[in-house]
């Protein structure tokens, strides 16, 4: 699992700046690699794999998978705005915020099955 670390109540990842940057540094390999719907299939499954180790969920995991994607995806498409920390710092505020709802719809659930 990645470390998180919290920094003036930002919540920052690493590995993620560390993947933004390549992404930065790469932007053309990626620009055409984002272009093929295998390399964006193979990358979604990567993902899930991973992110099923975090959340603990196969939905919450396919669904934090496909945003990555797609938030990478459409960062990539509008020319990399921004700086990478700031890109990995907004991925990171999503996904902090997936997990801490996903731990809210858990709850509910189970109280309605003890009932």
């Amino acid at each position: 699992m990645a470390v998180v670390k919290v920094y003036e109540d930002q919540i920052l990842i690493p590995a993620t700046i560390i993947i933004c940057e390549h992404i930065r540094t790469h932007e053309r390999f990626y620009r055409n690699r984002f272009q093929d719907p295998r390399f964006t299939s193979w990358l979604n499954e990567q993902l899930v794999e991973r992110f099923q180790r975090i959340y603990q969920n196969e939905a919450q995991a396919a669904f934090a998978a496909g945003g990555t994607v797609g938030y990478m995806g459409r960062w990539l498409l509008n020319g990399l705005p921004g700086t990478s920390f700031e890109s990995a710092q907004q991925l990171c505020r999503l996904a902090m915020l997936s997990l801490s709802e996903g731990q809210m719809w858990k709850k509910p659930a189970q109280e309605a099955l003890s009932v």
